[in-house]
């Protein structure tokens, strides 16, 4: 009966190590007491790596602990192709190592170690990583890989991480000299100082706009780029139609009229004003100027004045005797000519009278244009007013019974006499002391030289007993020319 009962204890150790490996330990705890009523088994060689040697169906045999077998327990399991029903892993189901490459030969449970591929960890490798565990995507979505990510970026944003901001200041944004400013999935434009506004600085600022119309007195605003341009009316000049053009200055009247400038505002409404000053002021109007003329001249600019000095009736002048005439205003002056006076120089002078009858020694005054004569002088007084005693025959300068003149050649500033001796027939010279008379036998000659260029009179008096006889011979380049007298009887 207790054989039967020791049978049984070991047919159950037997099928206990069949059905399910179980530790030295375990084994010892359960059995050893058992065992040990029967008979110590011995195996040859000893069980190595913590083996127990043990009988089973009566033959000694060694009983391993994980992760050996084999005969002496010296062998390693290797779990990479072998089942371990206990945790449901069969190699030819599936890999140990789900994702990675399994080493088998290990000492320690699980009994295999699996070199996992990149992005797997675990035990047999069956966790994927997840790579988006430390949000590498900065500005975006993290979708994890295998041992990767990817990021879905938000608007405005790229690269690995979405790191990188997306510069949205693409050519052209912004216009006519805007400044881009990058934004988030954005740009704003900055405009300032470019004469534009508006996103994308396309608007141009209306410089005529603000705050109000730049151009004054009535000058037409045209706009421009940061700028603006007046547009004056007539009249007005400068950069804001502000400087009224002096229409006056210089005045343009002529004979000192009045000069009115069309844009002086304070005179217009004046009834007793021309045009346009008894009315309102407009700016169209504005340029230009209006004369007040005086007496005498008319025009625009007073620049016509009638010809005073012509007789509206003949169309003549009115000034007498060839006198010159100036024209005024509504007046006229003559310049008389030497001998005329009054206003229109029609008075002759009478010098005779003007100078207190001035003839003396029985002259008789005469009255000339702008002179007088004194006729009548006795023959011992001249000079102009027959004042002068004429000394120059006081000496009796004229020889041979010639008759003496005597002469005033000059009476101012100191009275020059002189004489002018009448010679008598055969005498000649100032003197009178020169004879004339020549006689001529056969063929002679008498020749004169004259120096004087003054006019003279020649006279040739002769007496010959020829018939035939030459008095002149001229010789010339024409020939000669001979003056005579012939006997034809």
């Amino acid at each position: 009966m207790a054989s039967h009962s020791v049978l049984t204890i070991l047919m159950c150790a037997l099928i206990l190590v069949i059905i399910m490996p179980v530790t030295a330990e375990l084994f010892h705890n359960s059995n050893s007491e058992l065992l040990s009523r029967q008979r110590r088994a011995v195996c040859s060689p000893d069980c190595k790596n913590g083996g127990l040697c043990v009988t089973v169906s009566g033959k000694d045999m060694c009983l391993c602990s994980l992760p050996y077998t084999g005969q002496t327990c010296t062998v390693i399991i290797d779990y990479c192709t072998t089942a371990q029903p206990e945790i449901g892993i069969d190699p030819k189901v599936a890999p140990v190592c789900l994702n990675g490459t399994c080493l088998g030969t290990v000492l320690t449970e699980p009994y295999f170690n699996c070199s996992c591929l990149p992005g797997f960890n675990g035990t047999r490798c069956e966790n994927n990583i997840d790579d988006c565990a430390t949000n590498p995507c900065i500005n975006g979505l993290c979708k994890d890989l295998i041992n990767n990510y990817t990021c879905s970026c938000y608007q405005g944003w790229q690269g690995r991480h979405c790191s990188a901001n997306i510069n949205d200041c693409f050519a052209g944004a912004c216009l006519n000299g805007g400044q881009c400013i990058d934004g988030n999935s954005s740009y704003t434009c900055n405009c300032s100082d470019t004469g534009f506004r508006g996103a994308n600085c396309s608007e141009n600022i209306d410089d005529c706009a603000s705050p109000s119309n730049p151009c004054s007195n009535g000058g037409v605003c045209i706009d421009g780029v940061k700028n603006y341009t007046c547009q004056c009316l007539a009249g007005y000049s400068g950069r804001n139609c502000t400087v009224d053009e002096p229409d006056c200055s210089p005045n343009p009247c002529h004979y000192n009229g009045t000069c009115l400038e069309r844009s002086n505002q304070a005179l217009y409404g004046n009834a007793s004003l021309p045009y346009p000053f008894d009315g309102v002021f407009n700016y169209s109007a504005a340029a230009g100027f209006v004369c007040l003329c005086p007496n005498g001249s008319s025009g625009n600019d007073c620049s016509i004045n009638p010809n005073d000095c012509l007789d509206p009736a003949t169309n003549r002048s009115l000034c007498a005797h060839a006198s010159s005439c100036t024209d005024g205003l509504a007046s006229f002056t003559c310049h008389c000519l030497p001998g005329y006076e009054g206003p229109t120089c029609s008075i002759d002078i009478n010098e005779c009278e003007r100078f207190g009858q001035p003839c003396q020694n029985g002259a008789v005054c005469k009255d000339l244009v702008a002179d007088y004569a004194c006729t009548g002088c006795t023959a011992e007084f001249g000079g102009k007013n027959c004042s002068v005693r004429l000394t120059g025959c006081d000496s009796s300068p004229c020889e041979n019974n010639a008759t003496c003149e005597p002469l005033l050649l000059r009476e101012l500033p100191s009275p020059d006499h002189g004489y002018r001796c009448t010679c008598k027939p055969g005498w000649s010279g100032p003197q009178c002391n020169e004879n004339t008379l020549a006689s001529f036998n056969g063929t002679s000659s008498f020749s004169a030289n004259f120096t004087t260029t003054a006019d003279c009179t020649f006279e040739l008096s002769f007496r010959t007993s020829l018939a035939h006889f030459d008095l002149v011979r001229l010789s010339s380049h024409w020939g000669d020319i001979r003056v005579g007298a012939h006997d034809s009887s």
